[in-house]
């Protein structure tokens, strides 16, 4: 390795022993000291990662990460970032871990260094990607959400710039919230009553958008079973701050209403196991209905409307004073004409004969 002097030096090294003599500083414009230990001074990173990588035969259980990345930048001599990288992943092991080592260079032997860069320092990008979280159907007692399925844990251009020996790439450094087991603070003791239950985190998306809520539900038969939700949010300064609330529905039968009511929403933090308070009908913010489950749509559509015309009571035929002997056969029933403005024919007769009298009395007297 060769090394230019400011100041050359004749090879009789003539008046070099007068100079130094002299002035003890002008040494170092002649000569340079190396130390053996810097001779392959080296900048070296050791990289681990920190994942509870999912389980298949625990369905659900860890993180849904598909692979780790790091990448590790160092300037050459003209200041341009030179990157060296890994993956981890899933089949690494628990023993995983990644070392690199650069030449370290001296200040002086990098012009135009990036800005706040020293010979120690080292540039730093550090990445999660998250597999597509499983649908609710696949894990009915389990809710996993990711809303970015790449975060960035150094943002920018060049990243983070470090002089740790040490680095490690945390999952549950992009936002998370784990909640679970959650349970209910009673006890069903009929098939008929269900449990629903909204979870909602609060803040908003990079989006600017509401976070999503899930939904678990309890009945009879599972309701010692735990439920589990967890949350990827992909910002390092999300609060684990989320809001609940409980919905109540109890079934009815086939002459009996069912019920319902729900609860006022419920603010909580911090992840963790909880216990949810289910509400009664009758405790405060409680919005409580009444529901006629055995009623469907399609009875309510073919159930007739109710009649608000007048019915009118047929008028009693008139008695008559005959009778007839009983012959000791039983007659058939006599068909009775339909009456005209509530009058039998045989009144119309009657009536006929009346107004027939009296025109011809009328007619005796004018004459």
């Amino acid at each position: 390795m060769a090394y230019l002097q400011d100041y050359p030096i004749s090879g009789q090294l003539e008046g070099l022993y007068d100079v130094i003599k002299n002035d003890a500083t002008q040494e170092k414009k002649y000569f340079t000291t190396l130390y053996l230990a810097d001779w392959e001074r080296k900048v070296t990173r050791v990289v681990k990662p920190v994942v509870n990588w999912p389980d298949a035969a625990q369905q659900w259980v860890g993180e849904p990460v598909a692979f780790l990345s790091v990448q590790v930048g160092y300037p050459n001599t003209q200041g341009v970032l030179e990157w060296d990288g890994h993956v981890f992943q899933s089949s690494d092991g628990p023993t995983a871990g990644w070392n690199t080592a650069i030449e370290m260079k001296a200040q002086a032997d990098v012009s135009n260094p990036p800005q706040g860069w020293t010979p120690d320092k080292t540039f730093v990008k550090r990445q999660i990607h998250f597999t597509e979280a499983p649908s609710a159907l696949a894990f009915p007692n389990a809710r996993i959400q990711v809303e970015k399925q790449i975060v960035d844990l150094d943002p920018g251009d060049t990243g983070a710039l470090l002089n740790d020996i040490n680095l490690e790439v945390r999952v549950d450094q992009a936002g998370t919230l784990a909640v679970g087991p959650i349970t209910l603070d009673v006890e069903l003791d009929s098939p008929k009553q269900i449990v629903e239950v909204t979870l909602q985190a609060l803040g908003q998306r990079a989006d600017g958008n509401q976070r999503d809520p899930v939904k678990f539900s309890w009945n009879f038969g599972d309701q010692t079973q735990p439920r589990f939700w967890m949350l990827f949010t992909g910002d390092p300064n999300f609060v684990a701050r989320y809001k609940y609330q409980v919905h109540v529905l109890v079934k009815g039968g086939l002459l009996t209403k069912g019920m319902e009511w729900t609860g006022p929403w419920v603010e909580t933090i911090a992840s963790g196991p909880i216990m949810l308070s289910v509400p009664t009908p009758d405790d405060p913010g409680v919005v409580k209905k009444d529901v006629p489950l055995f009623v469907t749509a399609n009875m309510q559509a073919s159930a007739p409307p109710p009649s608000t015309s007048k019915v009118t009571s047929p008028t009693p035929p008139p008695t008559t004073s005959k009778t007839k002997k009983p012959t000791g056969k039983t007659a058939p029933p006599r068909k009775r004409k339909k009456r005209r403005g509530g009058i039998t024919p045989a009144g119309r007769r009657r009536l006929s004969e009346a107004m027939k009298k009296r025109w011809v009395e009328r007619r005796k007297k004018r004459s």
